[in-house]
């Protein structure tokens, strides 16, 4: 009895220390890196597991998705882990290091089991940083639709407008839950290929809203994608 008494002790207070020092390192974090929410609700309202999946600018994206998404579980390159310290501090910041080329099924279980519990993973599904091109997304992998499928859970497409710097606002457009409902082996791609169509269409509104020149400097084929041609795709296959 006072075993059990003793370990239930120092659970409670290792969740104390952590919600603290959690406190101390957050809080000017995000003074440093200002993030407006567009579309939070869409986030904060859906109560079951979700994934949430964003575009990729930096490799800082992580940190930032830890900070502004606190409790959700977010994945990244195990590259970012490079010594004991980085995979310590990723671990953390509730980062599960993935290895992109080759994931371990032991990380492919962790993940379905989080979402199935209810928890929220962010996943950026281009697999990669866009560089050379950050306003116009690259083709997503279908990890993405195999995690929501394999979990039954929605996901909520969003998009960030660029990198992070310090004390310059930034802003993520969030949009609403995608349900999977193709469950064929050519659904896997063409749900992944929808995904890619709303979430370039929630970076376009941002870059018209708040970044015109670099709007202006997208091909016409980008600046073409918008929500319509998901309705218009369903349309033509009923």
């Amino acid at each position: 009895m006072l075993l059990k008494f003793i370990d239930c002790f120092f659970g409670i207070l290792l969740v104390a220390v952590r919600v603290v020092v959690q406190l101390i390192v957050y809080l000017p974090l995000l003074i440093v890196f200002p993030l407006k929410r567009i579309g939070y609700k869409n986030y904060a309202n859906l109560k079951t597991g979700k994934i949430l999946a964003l575009n990729h600018l930096s490799n800082f994206d992580a940190i930032i998705s830890a900070l502004f998404f606190p409790f959700a579980k977010i994945l990244a390159k195990k590259e970012l882990g490079k010594n004991w310290f980085l995979r310590w501090f990723f671990k953390w910041l509730n980062v599960i290091l993935v290895d992109r080329n080759n994931p371990e099924l032991s990380t492919i279980k962790k993940v379905s089991g989080e979402l199935k519990k209810g928890k929220t993973v962010v996943i950026f599904p281009e697999g990669t940083r866009n560089k050379k091109q950050p306003h116009k997304l690259l083709p997503l992998k279908t990890g993405v639709v195999f995690f929501a499928r394999t979990a039954n859970c929605p996901i909520i497409p969003a998009s960030i407008l660029k990198k992070s710097k310090p004390f310059v606002l930034n802003r993520m457009k969030i949009g609403e839950q995608i349900i999977i409902k193709d469950r064929s082996k050519e659904g896997l791609v063409s749900e992944t290929e929808k995904l890619a169509i709303i979430m370039q269409s929630l970076h376009n509104d941002l870059l018209k809203k708040y970044e015109p020149k670099e709007y202006a400097k997208l091909d016409s084929e980008t600046k073409s994608i918008n929500l319509g041609l998901i309705h218009e795709e369903t349309t033509n296959i009923e």
